[in-house]
Formats: C-alpha cells, sequence, structure tokens
C-alpha cells in the first residue's frame, strides 16, 4: 500500500509540476471579430459563426498569447495553417510572430459546427522552465499528454503486479542478462518455457513498454479525427497488441531457423534475453521521458535524441554481445550462428537503427 500511494504521488506530481505558472493580463475575446453572411466584417456571436479573427496586441517581451480549446480547432496565423483539429493549450511569442510573418499579425481560429464556449484567447506571463518549440513548425500532435501520463502509471502498476506474480521472471527482466555465469546456454533453469504464462506476461509487458515509447517519439501521425484522451489510449492498446504480435512472429522465425540448423533452445534463449535487456532499455527510456514531461512538456529534443541515441546503442551491442555468447557455446559453427544471426537480429536491427536515425 506504501508504493501505491507512492507512485500516485509521483505521477500526480509530475502532472503538477508540469503545469505552467501562468498569469493573465488581457482576455482577448472582446476583440474578436468574424465574417456576416454577406461577408462583410461584424461582431461576433458565440456559437453562431464558425470563424473568429483578431489582431495581435502590442506586448511586452515578457507576454505570450495564449490559446486554448476543449473542442477541435483550425489555428491561422495571417496566411498560415499552423494547427489542424487541435485542441488543448499552446503558446505563441509574439516577437517571435511578427519577425516570422510580418505586423500586423492576424489570428484566425475555425471550428466546424461554431465556436463554443471553451475557446480561450489571452494575453499571459507564463513562468516556467518548459522548452517552447517554433510555432510555424509544431511537434505532431498525434498523442494527447494525459493519456501518456496515465500509460506511464498502468505501467508502474503493471510492474508492480509482475513483481509480485512472477518473481523470478521480474528478476531476470531488471538485471541485465549480460553475465555467463547467470544466464549461460547450459544453465536450463534460468530460462522459462516460451510458451508460459510468466515469459508471455513478459512479452506483454515489454510490448506495452515499446508502444509507450513509440508515443513520445512523435512516431502517431496527426490524424483527421480529434485526438482525444480515448483515442490516445486506444491506440496504444493496439500498438501494445502488434508488438506483441511481431514478438510471437520473431520467435516463430528464428524456432524455424534453430530447427533447420539444429540449434536445439537457442530462438527461447535468443528471445529471452533480447527482452530482458529491452526491458531495462525501455524502462531507462521511459524514465527520461518522464523527466521531459516533468520540466519541458515533451519539448526538450535533446532528451528525446538521448533516448534514441541510447537504443541504437544498445541494439549495437546486444548484436555483438548475443553473437560472442553463442560462439561461446558453439565456436565450431561459427558461419551457422552468422547465418541464424542475419535474418533474425542483425537485419531487423539494421531496420531499427535506421528507423531510429529517421525519428531525429
Amino acid at each position: 500500500m506504501r508504493a501505491l500511494f507512492f507512485v500516485f504521488s509521483f505521477f500526480i506530481s509530475l502532472s503538477v509540476f508540469s503545469m505552467a505558472d501562468t498569469l493573465v493580463m488581457r482576455d482577448l475575446a472582446v476583440a474578436w471579430r468574424t465574417f456576416d453572411t454577406d461577408g462583410v466584417v461584424s461582431e461576433y456571436v458565440r456559437s453562431k459563426n464558425e470563424i473568429v479573427f483578431f489582431e495581435l496586441p502590442k506586448v511586452s517581451p515578457s507576454e505570450r498569447l495564449l490559446i486554448g480549446s476543449d473542442e477541435p480547432v483550425d489555428i491561422w496565423l495571417n496566411e498560415h495553417l499552423v494547427k489542424h483539429n487541435f485542441s488543448g493549450s499552446t503558446t505563441y511569442s509574439p516577437d517571435s510572430l511578427r519577425t516570422a510573418l510580418g505586423s500586423p499579425v492576424r489570428v484566425t481560429i475555425y471550428q466546424k459546427g461554431g465556436i463554443g464556449s471553451y475557446l480561450v484567447t489571452q494575453i499571459a506571463e507564463i513562468h516556467s522552465n518548459k522548452v517552447s518549440g517554433d510555432p510555424l513548425h509544431p511537434r505532431l500532435e498525434g498523442f494527447a499528454d494525459d493519456a501518456y501520463l496515465i500509460i506511464l502509471t498502468i505501467l508502474v502498476l503493471f510492474t508492480g503486479v509482475y513483481r509480485r506474480v512472477f518473481p523470478i521472471s521480474f528478476s531476470h527482466a531488471f538485471q541485465t542478462p549480460l553475465t555467463f555465469k547467470m544466464r549461460s546456454l547450459s544453465a536450463e533453469e534460468s530460462y522459462m518455457s516460451f510458451g508460459s504464462i510468466d515469459n508471455l506476461f513478459t512479452g506483454l509487458y515489454f510490448s506495452g513498454l515499446v508502444s509507450a515509447f513509440l508515443s513520445y517519439s512523435g512516431v502517431y501521425p496527426v490524424r483527421e479525427a480529434p485526438v482525444t484522451l480515448a483515442s490516445s489510449l486506444w491506440t496504444w492498446l493496439v500498438t501494445t497488441l502488434l508488438v506483441f504480435a511481431f514478438f510471437l512472429l520473431k520467435y516463430g522465425w528464428s524456432r524455424l531457423l534453430g530447427f533447420i540448423f539444429e540449434f536445439k533452445g537457442l530462438s527461447n534463449i535468443h528471445s529471452q534475453d533480447f527482452v530482458s535487456l529491452f526491458i531495462l532499455v525501455m524502462t531507462m527510456c521511459l524514465g527520461i521521458s518522464a523527466i521531459d514531461f516533468t520540466l519541458f512538456d515533451f519539448g526538450s529534443q535533446t532528451l528525446k535524441s538521448g533516448t534514441i541515441l541510447l537504443l541504437v546503442l544498445a541494439v549495437i551491442f546486444y548484436q555483438l554481445w548475443i553473437y560472442f555468447k553463442f560462439d561461446k557455446y558453439h565456436s565450431h559453427r561459427k558461419l551457422m550462428i552468422i547465418v541464424y544471426l542475419c535474418t533474425t537480429e542483425f537485419l531487423p536491427g539494421f531496420l531499427i537503427i535506421y528507423w531510429l536515425v529517421k525519428l531525429q
């Protein structure tokens, strides 16, 4: 119970600490204008007009334009569409906008069906150490930040269940499989049957970690449908199942090659060592992402690049290490080991590294 209380307290602290201290200086709703049926500029009438616009007033260097909406809207800055189907809140530096777009800067907001009561446009001072991105090139809005916090909480709870119900496989997963004495090919008790409930739960847990990292990496594209908490959680769940399916497929392929080359039990050892190492690596990456969420609102490219670099180094290291491990026990079959690993490890590893580098 103390551990559970600590987990909830920790993530609540992350959520609270990640919020910016906002001091509202001016509400720009009084300056909203729209177009009537004849195309003439007129005063805005709430819920009856789909478009509002206003010119950005002069502000001090410390003030920011804050736009927030609980409903999906399109945001235009002069002739530039900078947000499509956006919900949430975002800030812009007026000085940067004037430098990029010229003066005056016209902000236009469109909402299908009429602007509702949830749209906020304010001039505010935001006291925060978060890193703001380029407003003309915003990061992908393919995943809800609140969903990511919930996913991290779910994964922490599953870690507690994993440790309680499957303590042996948990100890293997959170200790690096890099010691020959602990997990040698001859130590059968160090490895579970692939079809055991322990191993399948480990694979599913690993898939959940990978899916969470994919959301942090920004691989989910911008969708036409609005990004909501429910859609983000559903995306994570579906991606988790897809990763688990690839995990089973990879084992099946390595099992087939192991049967052809008469490598008894090698595919199971290969699979479990891979999952054990990368559970540890993924946990470290998600820990870094939690720091990014807490301090920088997912705006730190340095931390994101750090997680990608860590994964690239882990993939390279694992490929070399698994070869030398197999070679130690089958040194007379080097060619077969290389052929086996080429299609089960080296080629997939190269594709993963290429994909990770493309994320930069």
